[in-house]
Parts: C-alpha cells; sequence; structure tokens
C-alpha cells in the first residue's frame, strides 16, 4: 500500500477498487474484503482493533456494526457464484454502503463527529 496515503484514503481506494471490478481485481489476493487486505486492520488489528477509526465510530471491535459483513457476504456470495452478474448488484450496493460509512470517518487524529 502506498505510504503516502492516509489509512483512511487507502481502506476507501481499496473498497473503490473493489466495487469498480478493475480488470484483474478480483483474481488479486490484494483486494478482497478481508482484514489482511484491510490498511487499518493491518495498523491496528494486533491490538484488537484498538484506536482504529471504525472502532471509534462503531463501539466494537472487527468491523461490527458497520456496513462490513454485508458487504463481505455479499462478495462472498458474487464470488461463489463464479462473479454472475444476478450477484453484481448485491455486492455493488453493499460496498457502496461500506464505501460511504468509510469515508465518513474521522481522518487520523481527528475526533469522531457526534
Amino acid at each position: 500500500m502506498n505510504s503516502c496515503k492516509s489509512l483512511k484514503e487507502q481502506v476507501v481506494a481499496h473498497w473503490q477498487r473493489m466495487h469498480d471490478g478493475a480488470p484483474g481485481v478480483f483474481k488479486s489476493r490484494e483486494e478482497r474484503p478481508y482484514n489482511l487486505h484491510c490498511a487499518y486492520c493491518l495498523a491496528y488489528k494486533i491490538n484488537n482493533c484498538r484506536d482504529c477509526p471504525i472502532m471509534i465510530v462503531s463501539g466494537q471491535s472487527t468491523c461490527r456494526g458497520t456496513p462490513y459483513n454485508i458487504a463481505r457476504d455479499a462478495w462472498q456470495a458474487y464470488q461463489e457464484s463464479g462473479w454472475a452478474k444476478e450477484y453484481k448488484a448485491d455486492w455493488q450496493i453493499a460496498a457502496v454502503k461500506m464505501i460511504e460509512f468509510l469515508k465518513g470517518l474521522p481522518d487520523e487524529g481527528e475526533e469522531p463527529k457526534a
């Protein structure tokens, strides 16, 4: 990941690439909705998500209380279908909800909005 971008920018860009389905994105092992591919998880998971902006806003670890689980499940259904078109819309709708959630997170060092 690009260290010049903020963690938030990296995470949003990752989800946007997955949503857009750029050529080869789903065959890439770096573009999946799992913690091994998330800049926030790589930075904060070692401390049980403490100080992760997602946890600060949701109040829960491992992205519970966010659109993540629905998006991950939609992605898995899309993948398991062999990338069938009938699953793509559900995935993209769920991904947009996650992207919107991520964009609303405070930047590093910024206090969450009440």
